[in-house]
């Protein structure tokens, strides 16, 4: 397979402890640290303070970036659903004709601390997607910085406004996404679970066909974080030149130098701070995709016998 699934073990929460070791707090620490970095901006900063600051969100970008790429499966061009049911197309379709009966007492393997049926949960996690476009945010955002850049090496603040109303516009994103994101987390609790009894996930063969259509149908999800993942790394490198354009056109007394004023860092420190928190969430909505996927697998082996 392209991806090592062999990290992924069945009932134990093994997606879930692989996701927080390869780099989710380091995410979280790195999104939450832009706060210290707005509390500085509550006095008075000078030009080079304000510099400092900008340099500092582009180590934050970097670092976005890189806890993102560790979270994330490496070479994922395939889901791990889609690989097992292409190879198993015949029998997958056969035991998905049978009566439930057949199957309903069968051991099942559910993601850890999932507490709803299999389609409610798929549901609301596929749903949570939809709260905010990130991959179009972050795409959006690498526009912006290389605006910012155009913008500050002709001496303008035409950027400052873009970056305002941007700023707003994911900030609401963000707001907005909360009430969906709470419905896919109340699919879950604390307890740890183990293997279940089938008919305490599906009451029937079309709930367990329509969710591993509805997987298959949004595997496109999970390969998007390749698409986020560049786009990130295109933000931290645009940043950076752009932070060590205007050093050194100040640095140089160049009377048409751009200045950054107070308003436009802190526009841009929420900025950075909300596309993070974007991103933070499309990692674990991700994650949460795919333990459903590889349980799913591995309940269908079960029921195949």
């Amino acid at each position: 397979m392209n991806t090592d699934f062999n990290q992924l073990t069945a009932g134990s929460g093994g997606i879930e402890h692989a996701y927080a070791k390869r780099g989710a707090k380091e995410l979280h620490a790195s999104v939450e640290s832009i706060d210290a970095i707005l509390t500085g901006l509550s006095g008075e900063v000078t030009t080079e303070g304000l510099l400092n600051v900008l340099d500092a969100l582009g180590d934050n970008v970097l670092k976005i970036a890189k806890s993102f790429k560790a979270l994330v499966m490496p070479g994922m061009r395939t889901s791990e659903l889609r690989e097992w049911f292409e190879s198993n197309t015949l029998v997958v379709k056969r035991l998905e004709g049978m009566g439930f009966d057949r199957v309903a007492s069968v051991d099942i393997s559910i993601p850890q601390g999932m507490s709803k049926s299999y389609l409610e949960t798929t549901t609301k996690t596929l749903d949570a997607y939809s709260a905010i476009d990130v991959p179009a945010r972050v795409s959006a955002a690498v526009s912006i910085v290389d605006n910012m850049l155009s913008s500050m090496s002709k001496g303008m603040n035409a950027h400052e406004t873009i970056v305002h109303n941007n700023a707003k516009m994911v900030i609401q994103d963000v707001k907005a996404a909360m009430p969906v994101l709470k419905q896919m987390t109340s699919c879950y609790s604390s307890k740890r679970t183990g293997e279940v009894p089938a008919d305490k996930m599906f009451t029937s063969m079309t709930e367990l066909k329509d969710t591993r259509m509805m997987l298959l149908a949004n595997e496109g999800k999970l390969q998007a974080v390749q698409a986020i993942q560049a786009n990130l790394d295109d933000m931290s490198e645009s940043l950076e030149l752009a932070v060590a354009f205007i050093s050194e056109a100040i640095k140089l007394d160049d009377p048409t130098a751009y200045v950054p004023s107070k308003a436009f860092v802190r526009d841009f420190a929420d900025y950075v701070k909300h596309i993070g928190i974007a991103v933070e969430n499309y990692s674990n909505i991700t994650f949460k995709h795919m333990a459903l996927e590889h349980n799913l697998v591995l309940t269908y082996i079960a029921m195949l016998g």
